[in-house]
């Protein structure tokens, strides 16, 4: 009797969107593989609910029955606290202890939605506000609000290349300085890692571009200089936006935050926007 409470709790949990509980794994090599003794295998909902049937591999006939290399992503910093993002303990099966549950988009992984099919299945996403597409309710979003909270993956390339103009800031010598290209672009006061990446966007972009050029990623290479004039008219900066890895979209929204922005910033800047001198 105690089994089949404890099934229901986590089978109403994740109906209800909230996230199953946290349980020992079972690993389902063909030499190890056996269904766990505290769920109800014989239910008929769990081999239809992707987060139970990885406790039931035998009944669900999802034994592996070959040798798989289990990894966690090189590109990504896997930790403890990955293991609470659904979309992202995907990437680290070996920290998050969920080899062999089919992670990433195989059998029992999560995945994205595609832009193909892409739709909310509720009207009213709209009417909630931005952090519910966060945790604690990303497991909720992603299947009610997918296009609501942007957790759609993009079929396009990931690469952007753009010239924009820049507010240039007033300086000794002719014209004005714009952005610092790459051969001189220092921050200007030394503790720029203790601010949030928020500063380096509106409404803090103008402050960030001459306090913290290096630190936001504003660097450019520096084109046509401005005219020597009074209002010191910036240079047209041309910048390059990409992600450094092919992978951002399928991270989610939340990568994009603490405590993973610094992260984020590094690897998929164009897909979390911290280009902040390219219009969104």
């Amino acid at each position: 009797m105690a089994s089949i409470l404890l099934f229901a709790a986590l089978y109403f949990l994740t109906a209800d969107g909230s996230e199953a509980m946290s349980l020992a794994p079972l690993t389902t090599t063909s030499s190890n593989c056996v269904d766990a003794t505290f769920v109800n295998c014989k239910d008929s909902h769990v081999c239809s609910d992707t987060n139970m049937r990885k406790y039931c591999p035998v009944t669900c006939g999802v034994c592996s029955t070959k040798t798989y290399s289990c990894h966690d992503d090189h590109v990504f910093n896997c930790n403890k606290n990955v293991c609470g993002f659904p979309s992202l303990k995907k990437f680290c099966p070996v920290t998050c202890g969920t080899c062999g549950y089919g992670a990433g988009s195989g059998p029992g992984g999560t995945g994205m939605v595609n832009n193909s099919n892409c739709m909310d299945l509720v009207s009213n996403c709209k009417e909630y506000p931005r952090r519910f597409c966060q945790e604690p309710y990303v497991g909720w979003a992603e299947h009610h609000c997918p296009k609501y909270c942007n957790f759609c993956v993009s079929n396009t390339g990931s690469k952007t290349n753009s010239s924009v103009i820049v507010t240039g800031y007033g300086g000794p010598g002719p014209g004005g300085t714009g952005i610092p290209n790459n051969g001189n672009c220092t921050d200007l006061v030394s503790n720029c890692n203790a601010f949030d990446l928020s500063v380096c966007r509106e409404p803090y972009l103008d402050w960030a571009k001459n306090h913290c050029p290096k630190y936001c990623d504003l660097c450019g290479s520096v084109g046509s200089t401005g005219s020597n004039t009074n209002t010191n008219v910036g240079t047209v900066a041309t910048v390059t936006c990409e992600d450094r890895i092919s992978s951002c979209k399928q991270y989610g929204r939340y990568a994009c935050l603490d405590p993973y922005a610094d992260w984020a910033k590094h690897n998929c800047a164009k897909t979390c926007r911290f280009c902040a001198q390219l219009a969104p």
